[in-house]
């Protein structure tokens, strides 16, 4: 039997078996992997304290692994993976995520300042990521206010108080370690909002599989082709022709969460009836605007 795998999936297995908890059957399976991980995460976990929890140390290490991850990344197939063994894969991650992370979502936008509307050409065809971007054609960061995140619990060691998004980021130029000491000593980084979603004017649209993704897609298609070449000889046949209207979701929605199912079939084409679609570049669990926030208070 041949399954396809995510590069997420195969970073948390790879985590997982580094942090000294992982699986039998995916160390076995991912023995080159795991082995280069080790190589590229050594200088971290030297740095970590011994009496780190395990858990909290494979999301460092995790965090580490997304941080060199392709711009272009692509599936995998796994010979002798099953459909099950996938499955554990994923429920071990929220377990992990539920335990370690706060209810509350942070905000960092300064207060007074607003998204733009959401972008409505995606003709140019160098988009490689599908999750809402309000910024003309650079993807949604935190920094810029467009996306609003949970905190790790404050009872863990270094991840308390931490937005996820520093963590699990796409093509970070610094190392974990360095985006936590610098989060947690940034003195100008303009009011920490929290949000209450459940306040909102408008509901949250919480996509939680990857077929929910394409029947927003179905229906409300927006034409999103992307078949850039510039760095993977596959990338053409890997793209993708539509993704959700963001924008015409904006007039129903608040904003849209990805969760964690569905960020485990992150860079796996998905079949729509117009075609192709794709999830890539997401936050699991963090909450992408499509609308201004209005509520909240200041930390």
């Amino acid at each position: 039997m041949v399954t396809t795998i995510g590069p997420y999936a195969i970073f948390w297995a790879t985590a997982l078996e580094i942090a000294g908890i992982g699986d039998e059957f995916w160390a076995d399976a991912l023995a080159e992997e795991v082995e280069t991980g080790r190589a590229l995460t050594q200088q971290v976990i030297e740095q970590l304290p011994r009496s780190l929890d395990q858990e909290e140390c494979a999301l460092l290490i995790l965090g580490e692994l997304m941080s060199g991850v392709s711009p272009y990344a692509e599936p995998v197939t796994l010979a002798h993976a099953t459909e099950r063994d996938v499955l554990r894969l994923r429920e071990s991650f929220r377990q992990v995520l539920d335990r370690m992370l706060d209810d509350r979502f942070i905000h960092l936008q300064p207060q007074g300042d607003t998204p733009e509307a959401p972008v409505t050409d995606y003709s140019d065809g160098s988009m490689w990521w599908s999750s809402p971007s309000l910024r003309g054609f650079t993807p949604n960061t935190l920094a810029d206010g467009d996306v609003i995140t949970r905190c790790f619990r404050r009872n863990y060691q270094i991840l308390g108080g931490v937005p996820l998004s520093s963590i699990l980021g796409d093509d970070s130029i610094m190392t974990v370690l360095e985006q936590v000491e610098l989060w947690k000593r940034q003195e100008d980084r303009g009011p920490v909002m929290f949000i209450d979603p459940t306040t909102f004017a408008k509901p949250v649209l919480h996509l939680d599989s990857a077929a929910s993704f394409v029947n927003i897609t179905d229906r409300l298609p927006q034409a999103a082709r992307c078949d850039v070449h510039q760095d993977s000889w596959w990338w053409g046949q890997f793209g993708y022709e539509e993704l959700p209207s963001w924008f015409q979701l904006s007039k129903h929605y608040a904003g849209v969460s990805l969760g964690i199912d569905a960020y485990f079939d992150s860079w796996i084409p998905l079949r729509t009836k117009g075609g192709t679609t794709r999830i890539s570049g997401w936050l699991p669990e963090s909450l992408f605007l499509l609308s201004p926030v209005s509520r909240g208070h200041t930390a």
